[in-house]
């Protein structure tokens, strides 16, 4: 570990622990988050990822799949954690990083779903693998639109008042939630177990931690994981010792119990030494917190390089009709290692290893809407690059503060980006007179609802929705859920034509005709 990381890692804030109304001195004596819908299934990671395998494949989906109220059993609602991992490992699967630089990335980017974002760190179907980035406006769209993480703690387990702290988090959020959250930590990987002795939950499984063996003698942890639940009522017979936290691992099902273990509480709270019996990374596990999110403006951006290393992709406004430059900018999401499009990935094509070269993104700047202080900015998107070649094919901004989305788009295509310069486009953006205020609910016209020629629909609601889509004649072709406001990949290719899309939400049904051309 790099001094760095490790003044990094320090940084954290403690988790101030449960609101006044909510703390307790009493909490069920077991919690099961593991087993709750919006909790993924056991997975098998590849190489050196565990720390966004766990941090955003098991803590992050649970963590928005609990805010958005969906089930982890959709792949659209699975975070597509190799898209963080991907902006972090220089397209290399044996490149680790920490949880904390996926979740600052998470901040402004919010995570691709499996659906969206076609593919994961694991998968060898493809040559991009680990080097893979997304593709498609709307599936970033769609990551930023709906959560993204807002802060992220730690919690000292080195004592049982800690232990208690840790416990009060998975089983309400210290907020009164009607579910808990999980927790991230790091260890050592070498697990050897005993069986859960009888009349205990989980009776004769061989899933109980017994002892631990570091692989190469040093006194850094090696692996992240996941605390998914806990059990007062589990322990070793033969000590007395009661109280286990849930383990998920990622290692896949071969791992303990279906890819889980129980850990007893006393290998969070002794002292870390060199010992095989040590503790998990400085007496500490890191949760996070998430928050909707409501997205008034972004980019939408094609772009094409040879080598995405060479680049660094920054967004800026100024508060000005007539500004040639920006007077506050920001990388997409900034980490000790690194950001999203910050000479990172790799010398690869934008897309990845064996990928395409051009590549089409979106990047949020509700922020930069927020911090306007008239009714006039000029918004930027600057590119500074080292060398390669490439140009910015197309560069829009995208308006959804009005009652329908609008695009504006850049008067310039296709412009070469210099080497050894930073390549600057702009728009001018007038906020809409007719823009609703962020406290009062938007106006809702079929005209909202439409479909992209990608095979895409756009649901003006938010919460949940169902959609169908028929013929002219009335006849079904496919019904679907979507989850928030936003452009929503359709489960079936719809030919051109003419089409009704009903969409149900709240209790109110709004149809509308659409020509779809493809």
């Amino acid at each position: 570990m790099t001094p760095e990381v490790h003044a990094r890692l320090h940084q954290i804030p403690e988790w101030p622990g449960p609101d006044a109304k909510h703390s307790s001195n009493t909490l069920p004596d077991h919690v099961y988050n593991y087993k709750d819908s919006a909790f993924p299934a056991t997975f098998m990671q590849d190489g050196s990822c565990c720390s966004a395998a766990s941090g955003i494949g098991y803590t992050y989906t649970y963590e928005c799949n609990i805010l958005k109220g969906v089930s982890a059993k959709k792949a659209a609602n699975l975070c597509a954690y190799g898209f963080l991992y991907d902006f972090l490992n220089d397209g290399a699967v044996d490149q680790g990083c920490w949880y904390y630089d996926a979740w600052d990335i998470a901040k402004k980017t919010g995570c691709l779903s499996k659906t969206d974002f076609g593919g994961e760190v694991e998968d060898k179907t493809t040559e991009m693998g680990e080097s893979r980035w997304g593709n498609g406006y709307i599936a970033y769209h769609n990551a930023y639109s709906q959560c993204r993480d807002s802060s992220y703690y730690t919690i000292s387990v080195k004592d049982s008042a800690g232990i208690w702290k840790l416990k009060q988090w998975m089983y309400d959020h210290g907020r009164g939630d009607a579910i808990g959250g999980t927790a991230t930590f790091s260890w050592y990987s070498e697990h050897n177990f005993t069986t859960i002795p009888t009349g205990m939950p989980d009776e004769g499984k061989k899933s109980l931690l017994k002892s631990i063996t570091k692989s190469n003698g040093s006194s850094q942890s090696e692996h992240a994981m996941t605390f998914a639940g806990y059990d007062d009522r589990i322990g070793a017979s033969s000590s007395g010792e009661l109280g286990a936290v849930l383990l998920q691992n990622s290692w896949g099902t071969s791992y303990g119990d279906s890819g889980r273990s129980w850990v007893p509480y006393r290998f969070l709270k002794s002292p870390a030494s060199k010992n095989a019996d040590s503790t998990i990374y400085e007496n500490t596990v890191y949760v996070i917190e998430v928050r909707k999110h409501t997205v008034k403006l972004d980019y939408k951006v094609t772009i094409s390089h040879s080598s995405r290393s060479k680049i660094q992709i920054k967004t800026g406004y100024a508060n000005s009709a007539t500004a040639t430059s920006a007077t506050t900018s920001s990388l997409v999401g900034t980490t000790t290692t690194g950001s999203a499009f910050n000479y990172s990935g790799g010398a690869y094509p934008m897309e990845g290893k064996g990928g395409d070269s051009t590549i089409e993104i979106g990047l949020d700047v509700t922020d930069f809407y927020t911090a306007m202080t008239g009714t006039q900015a000029t918004f930027f998107l600057m590119i500074t690059s080292k060398g390669g070649s490439g140009s910015v094919k197309s560069f829009s901004l995208m308006d959804y503060t009005g009652d329908t989305v609008t695009e504006t788009a850049c008067s310039k295509t296709n412009v070469t980006i210099t080497s050894g310069a930073t390549t600057t486009l702009s728009i001018v953006y007038t906020k809409p007179t007719t823009a609703v205020a962020s406290s009062v609910a938007r106006k809702i016209t079929t005209e909202n609802i439409k479909v992209n020629k990608d095979n895409s629909l756009f649901v003006p609601f938010s919460g949940k929705s169902s959609v169908a889509i028929a013929n002219m004649q009335g006849r079904q072709f496919k019904s679907f859920e979507t989850i928030g406001q936003g452009w929503h990949t359709m489960p079936v290719q719809i030919t051109a034509g003419k089409y009704v899309v009903t969409i149900v939400n709240a209790g109110k049904s709004y149809s509308r005709k659409i020509d779809i051309v493809k």
